[in-house]
């Protein structure tokens, strides 16, 4: 498969949006594709998906559901226009319950009746709870190096499978969609550190519901919070406070080629605080692999 693909994505802190760059380059200079990255953050008209050979739909999974804004904007689609589809979502831990959060798209597509190339479960490197040790970093951008390696080969080879809507986590889905009431419950407790607060105003700019303002010299919070988590994440000061969220909230961008190109050492402490954690990793790993294998095994066969 070639030609013109549209990534319609969403990216909290921006680690979606890294890893979709990667693969545009990727799609133009091994695929032959052009690639347009839309966020639905974007101004203007959407593009139309009726268009584009293949539409890519991408977020960052919120406790086992696509964001809310994200689920609007796809609704809106029709389904109908696009020639072929493909998912690749991101989450911070690989917990098979994430698969839940695709429910939505899988029902569309496979109502669509139109070619579908796959659902594609990469990682990011951190979730809520946590900052991951460079060590971990890596390993999650191998995994999903992996994973691009067999999304990017099945394309090649115009290889489709048929979506599965795994109706059994509808009702996982279902419970944990916590933004639709923890978002405006936990702003009513974020609040700014004047004393590390320089006024760059990048949180103000960069929220996605415009739920922060300047007022009277004070950066203030609304109700209308997406919990995307991006405003304490890219503070340069790390001056937001986030309320019940605070203890968990992971600040500062990770350097995340440099880690890639690099050995960093095992953090042993955090190996045995989150053991459990931890070892949800090997099979996510080992099923990367298997996907890579598998997509260039069966390929040689071919050729």
């Amino acid at each position: 498969m070639k030609g013109k693909a549209l990534v319609l994505y969403f990216s909290g802190t921006g680690h979606t949006k890294a890893m979709l760059e990667v693969l545009k380059k990727r799609m133009e200079k091994e695929g032959d594709f052009s690639v347009l990255l839309h966020s639905i953050e974007d101004k203007g008209p959407a593009p139309d998906i009726g268009e584009f050979d293949l539409v890519v739909f991408s977020y960052p999974i919120h406790a086992f559901n696509m964001p809310m804004d994200y689920e609007r904007y796809i609704r809106k689609l029709d389904f109908s226009r696009g020639k072929a589809y493909a998912i690749l979502k991101q989450s911070g831990e690989p917990h098979f319950l994430n698969d839940a959060s695709s429910r939505t798209l899988l029902r569309r597509i496979k109502r669509s009746g139109k070619p579908f190339y796959g659902e594609w479960h990469l990682l990011m490197p951190y979730n809520i709870h946590f900052r991951y040790p460079d060590f971990l970093v890596k390993r999650i951008l191998e995994g999903d190096r992996l994973l691009l390696d067999a999304f990017l080969r099945k394309l090649r080879k115009d290889e489709t499978s048929s979506p599965k809507e795994r109706v059994l986590l509808s009702p996982v889905g279902w419970f944990f969609r916590i933004e639709r009431f923890a978002g405006p419950l936990a702003a009513r407790g974020y609040a700014v550190d004047p004393t590390r607060c320089v006024s760059c105003l990048q949180c103000v700019r960069s929220c996605p519901r415009k739920n922060i303002r300047l007022e009277e010299g004070k950066i203030l919070f609304g109700r209308n919070c997406l919990l995307c988590m991006r405003c304490a994440f890219h503070c340069p000061k790390d001056a937001i406070h986030m309320g019940l969220f605070d203890r968990w909230k992971v600040n500062g961008a990770y350097p995340l080629r440099a880690i890639e190109s690099s050995s960093p050492k095992e953090d042993e402490e955090f190996k045995k605080k989150h053991r459990w954690f931890l070892s949800l990793f090997p099979k996510w790993e080992r099923n990367a692999q298997i996907a890579r294998e598998k997509a260039f095994s069966e390929s040689v066969s071919e050729e």
